[in-house]
């Protein structure tokens, strides 16, 4: 392959659009992506197509074609997606992966299914329509209705699949994975419950545990409650729950996609090789959606949220301070205050103790602790989705 460059050149695709289209809601790490002109986003044949080279710059990707014109490189957090001319694929680390469609040219902008960058990102990018196609869209794509079932969908622990038969098979809604909640703790090992009334059901390994009540949008681990999109749902007398709640306590190892590292905090692990993946859920404070580039990008140990303290401080408008030595912080807001001492397994607020499931983390310069510290210190106002 020649070199690589960027080039005002733009490739030229065989096929004219038939299909109407309009306008897609298209969301990187929860925020809204826009485009405006020509290089709004449409939809063909249930398909969402994104500007190329447009999608790459927001999500703070490098854009390369090659010097033929004939294969377009994009680079996210050292993971390469590669498309070439006139096909439905990509290959990501050396696989090949089904786009649904060849990329398209309109007015000159050229054109890629958002499948691209989902696949690349590990679901950091996601879409969800406007109420004008059938398409479920989401972080899986697919082209289902808008009803409960949006296609079948495979499951993966420690990179081997999960296998379910009958009416017991795990299936896409609203942007994400419905599993059956007695079948899927047998797969795993976990122990597993149901409230006399069917109402409550738990699930449980070692000292983590999850109990959820059957039509809420969130969960509780151990005594932490986290948000999730959708709830669960009855099918054939069948209990299906969001993947998300066996997530919490299978970490990375459980996930969509054939590698480990996808699953509840998305992508594929990232580019580290230790025992933390990055995190791609979507921070919230008082219902805004809170973000973070580079390597302040929060970090997933086991089940645990870890979140950059200075950082998420600044977000929030509360106060940081650290002692020289930088092992104790101090973090103030609205008259509160969380004290908490690199390495503990404990913090305090106004002088209360609270425990912690894990310990901080350095890295890169960057102090990491649980969200815990903050949702205690805002009184929940700080949510995990």
């Amino acid at each position: 392959m020649k070199k690589f460059g960027i080039h005002t050149a733009v490739m030229v695709f065989a096929g004219a659009l038939t299909a109407s289209s309009f306008a897609q809601n298209v969301y990187y790490n929860g925020d809204r992506v826009t485009f405006s002109g020509d290089e709004r986003s449409f939809v063909e044949s249930n398909v969402t197509f994104v500007p190329f080279r447009a999608m790459s710059d927001r999500i703070g990707a490098r854009f390369e074609r090659s010097e033929s014109g004939e294969t377009i490189r994009v680079t996210w957090r050292n993971k390469i997606g590669q498309y070439r001319k006139g096909t439905n694929e990509m290959i990501l680390e050396g696989r090949i992966n089904k786009i649904n469609r060849p990329a398209r040219e309109r007015n000159d902008v050229l054109f890629i299914p958002v499948r691209f960058f989902e696949l690349l990102t590990g679901g950091a990018v996601s879409y969800r329509n406007n109420g004008n196609s059938g398409s479920d869209g989401g972080l899986f794509g697919g082209s289902g209705n808008n009803n409960s079932n949006n296609g079948s969908a495979s499951v993966y622990y420690n990179g081997r699949p999960l296998s379910f038969s009958g009416n017991e098979r795990p299936f896409r809604s609203n942007g994400t994975v419905q599993v059956p909640f007695r079948a899927m703790g047998d797969r795993l090992g976990y122990n597993t419950d149901r409230s006399s009334d069917g109402r409550t059901i738990s699930v449980w390994k070692d000292y983590d545990r999850v109990e959820y009540v059957k039509g809420a949008n969130y969960f509780r681990l151990n005594d932490e409650r986290r948000s999730l999109r959708t709830s669960s749902q009855e099918r054939d007398g069948v209990l299906f729950v969001p993947i998300e709640i066996f997530q919490a306590l299978a970490g990375r190892d459980l996930s969509t996609s054939g590698g480990s590292g996808g699953g509840l905090f998305g992508g594929s692990g990232g580019s580290y090789n230790d025992e933390y993946s990055n995190n791609s859920q979507e921070l919230y404070y008082d219902g805004r959606s809170v973000t973070f580039l580079g390597d302040e990008r929060p970090i997933v140990k086991g089940s645990t949220l870890l979140v950059p303290a200075r950082a998420l401080a600044s977000r929030i408008g509360a106060s940081f301070e650290r002692t020289d030595d930088g092992k104790r912080m101090w973090i103030r807001w609205r008259g509160r205050e969380a004290q908490y001492d690199k390495g503990n397994i404990w913090f305090r607020i106004n002088g209360d103790r609270q425990s912690l499931s894990t310990i901080s983390v350095d890295r890169n310069g960057i102090v990491f602790i649980p969200v815990k510290v903050f949702q205690a210190l805002t009184e929940n106002r700080i949510q995990v989705r």
